[in-house]
């Protein structure tokens, strides 16, 4: 490009110093040529001129064909991709469940259960006519020493009475649950029933006597024993409550109080809550 360019611009100032010395010279060979010859060189000026500017216009047109990209060889290609087979068009197939599994399947139930599971073992019933711990005797209270008796027929409440020796004070303690004590009837030697609790959970609450049934929660008493002292109690099941006298405060002072018995807290350790006992009757 700068070959063309050089001969577009300086070409025709050039060609014009060119002109003006040959007309400078045709002055000086003889005067009487000058109307015609100036004629003639401006006639040669001005094709040199057209010259000058037709051989530039095909430079430019030479230049510019030789330049151009031909059927984009010449363009910018991007860099050529790293060498290497192309990506296979297959998918991968996912390997089967069992192949993509490492170790052995879990066992099943019936293979991972030792032998043969055995049912959870059930309460065991009381056994019909329950078993003595001991002989019949009496229960008296620490606190007064009289005895508790009730009176003939169920549904009658047990009281505090002067011993007399009679079977209705007399008292066999039941084993149903062999040995546990925490499950222990107490049946009348006269009348053959068993304390029952009123399930009440308040102070005082009655007590009466039913037809002897271990598989009721309220005839069992938690029994509680002291044999260096000879004394025992009645409880319920959770031992928060005793079998005892319903004025144990006044009893326990020696004071005049009522005879009614009923299942209570067992506030300071009342002695009205405890009983004395014989060695029998409790097997001993």
């Amino acid at each position: 490009m700068l070959p063309v360019a050089v001969l577009l611009f300086g070409g025709p100032a050039y060609l014009e110093a060119r002109a003006a010395a040959a007309v400078t010279g045709a002055g000086a060979t003889g005067a009487g040529a000058t109307g015609t010859g100036a004629t003639g060189t401006g006639a040669g000026v001005t094709g040199a001129k057209a010259a000058v500017l037709a051989v530039g216009a095909a430079a430019v047109l030479l230049g510019g064909w030789a330049l151009w990209p031909g059927d984009g060889e010449g363009r910018e290609r991007p860099a050529p991709s790293a060498s290497g087979p192309p990506p296979s068009a297959v998918s991968e197939v996912p390997p089967s469940p069992s192949a993509a599994v490492t170790g052995s399947a879990p066992p099943s139930p019936s293979a991972s259960a030792s032998g043969t599971a055995s049912p959870s073992p059930s309460p065991v019933p009381p056994e019909p006519g329950a078993p003595a711990l001991g002989g019949p005797g009496t229960l008296r209270f620490v606190s007064t020493g009289s005895c508790l008796g009730v009176a003939a027929g169920a549904g009658a409440r047990p009281v505090e009475a002067a011993c007399d020796g009679g079977r209705d004070q007399r008292w066999v303690l039941l084993d149903p649950y062999e040995g546990d004590r925490g499950r222990t009837q107490v049946r009348n030697e006269a009348s053959g029933l068993c304390l029952t609790r009123s399930g009440g959970t308040q102070d005082h609450a009655p007590v009466d006597q039913q037809v002897c049934d271990a598989s009721r929660e309220n005839q069992l008493w938690n029994l509680w024993t002291d044999m260096t002292r000879g004394e025992a109690a009645l409880r319920t099941a959770d031992g928060a409550r005793y079998l005892g006298l319903v004025e144990w405060a006044r009893a326990d002072k020696d004071q005049a109080h009522g005879a009614a018995v009923g299942t209570t807290r067992y506030y300071y350790g009342s002695a009205s809550m405890r009983f004395l006992v014989e060695p029998a009757q409790l097997g001993g």
